[in-house]
């Protein structure tokens, strides 16, 4: 198991309507802009569609936290001290994505570099403060995003704690 990433950056991201997405802002085919964003019924925190990668936030409009971790391998779960924790298997047809809060040129979000000719990776997304945010207490939100190159695998929840992952689990049922 690798020990550290390889890459890792974090800062504050502005969203609106409660999610942000991984991907290319340069893909005319993202589904952020031919449509086809789908959402986090299964796991309630993280979804993948073709190009795109999409995390529910309990905050509706604000700042959450995000930092973004690339990883040779698959990291070892960590969720002591996270309410839910969530995987999903994505392709990406360029080596770089950006973290996409509230599409506006003023607020691009930041570049991810990836392992470059890699297509498929697998996100693991772990988050706390979800149903805080969701009572509109901006900045206690705070989400850990790991990408890693792995082959195609179904959604997983490895924990699911929050009121917020729960409600989109019932509605998916």
């Amino acid at each position: 198991m690798p020990t550290a990433p390889l890459f890792r950056h974090a800062e504050d991201v502005y969203i609106e309507n409660s999610m942000f997405f991984l991907g290319d802002r340069e893909d005319p085919n993202n589904p952020l802009y031919v449509g086809g964003v789908s959402t986090p019924d299964v796991t309630g925190l993280v979804t993948a569609s073709e190009g795109l990668v999409t995390v529910l936030c309990g905050v509706n409009t604000g700042d959450v936290h995000v930092s973004v971790e690339v990883w040779p391998d698959a990291p070892d779960v960590n969720a002591d001290m996270w309410d839910d924790v969530a995987e999903a298997s994505v392709a990406w047809a360029t080596g770089r994505v950006w973290v996409i809060g509230a599409d506006t040129h003023d607020m691009p979000g930041f570049r991810v570099d990836l392992l470059t000719g890699l297509r498929m990776h697998r996100v693991r997304v772990c988050v706390r403060g979800r149903d805080a945010g969701n009572e509109f207490q901006e900045g206690v939100e705070k989400h850990l995003v790991q990408i890693w190159p792995a082959p195609a695998a179904l959604e997983v929840l490895h924990k699911a704690t929050d009121d917020v992952g729960a409600v989109w689990r019932e509605q998916a049922v």
